[in-house]
């Protein structure tokens, strides 16, 4: 329990094995933001109003959050689906939620809800995520429907390398229905291998956001799961996902805001082979100590 924590602003708590629920007593605290990381034994957060940021990592599990949270990041080490997560887990109290960044494996398909959800205040939406075999990436398009006013999004992808880049012989490319979003400035998109599904949700986002400045598309990964990695053979994947993205969404960008960063057959035997999440590297250190 947090009690009489007038003047305290900020509390961070990492690996404590002892804690089994975190919850705020005084409506009247003054915390501000609150880091809670890989606490095993931990099955519930309650926090009162006067929230801004919470960071947490860890199991899924009961979030009573105030309606004041501003700024939430969450890295799940035991969902199958993200997008499950924001579509049923997410609290409905979050009504002035304005960044949002979420941290997990895809390893299943989301069933999508009839009647769009609405996250009306997030401005900045932010995903890393380890794809598995069965996700369809194509179903991210419906976050572009559930926050009508988002502005900068990022999709930060690590993928399954069972499945190859795009051809045509691999069928027509599916679409969605179109939602235009006028509010949507600014994309990024990592680990973009070119494969089918990765392609039809950047051409979904590009043809539909009316205001879009800039699409940046980076064939190499800039996340990885505890203990991932990628390979020097991986140089491969990324040469394919640069020449789909050349060929399909620069053709499809009538207004130039696409930008591809260049991955050239050279490039493939200079792949560096270590890519690990910052996360592991605090977990590290606290070892060492």
């Amino acid at each position: 329990m947090l009690c009489c924590c007038n003047v305290l602003e900020l509390i961070g708590i990492s690996r404590c094995k002892l804690l089994t629920r975190l919850r705020t007593s005084h409506p009247r605290n003054g915390i501000k933001h609150l880091q809670v990381s890989q606490c095993p034994l931990l099955q519930e957060i309650e926090l009162h109003s006067g929230l801004i940021t919470l960071e947490y990592e860890g199991p899924l599990m009961p979030l009573a959050l105030p309606s004041t949270l501003r700024n939430m990041s969450i890295e799940f080490s035991d969902i199958s689906s993200s997008l499950a997560y924001v579509l049923t887990e997410l609290p409905s109290t979050l009504r002035h939620l304005e960044t949002l960044t979420l941290r997990s494996e895809e390893l299943q398909r989301a069933t999508l809800p009839n009647r769009p959800l609405n996250f009306l205040h997030i401005r900045h939406l932010r995903l890393e995520l380890n794809f598995g075999f069965e996700a369809d990436i194509l179903d991210l398009a419906y976050l572009l429907q559930a926050a009508p006013n988002m502005e900068k999004l990022e999709i930060h992808m690590l993928m399954c390398t069972m499945l190859q880049r795009y051809r045509k012989c691999h069928g027509k490319l599916r679409s969605t229905p179109s939602h235009p979003h006028s509010h949507l400035k600014l994309v990024n998109i990592t680990g973009f291998y070119g494969q089918k599904a990765q392609l039809e949700l950047a051409l979904h986002i590009l043809r539909n956001s009316v205001m879009l400045k800039a699409m940046k598309i980076d064939p190499k990964p800039t996340i990885a799961c505890i203990g991932s990695s990628i390979f020097v053979k991986d140089g491969r994947y990324f040469l394919d996902g640069y020449k789909v993205a050349k060929k399909y969404l620069r053709k499809a960008d009538h207004h130039n805001v696409v930008s591809v960063k260049k991955f050239r057959r050279r490039d493939v035997g200079n792949v560096d082979p270590h890519l690990i999440n910052p996360y592991w590297i605090s977990t590290l250190a606290e070892d060492d100590s």
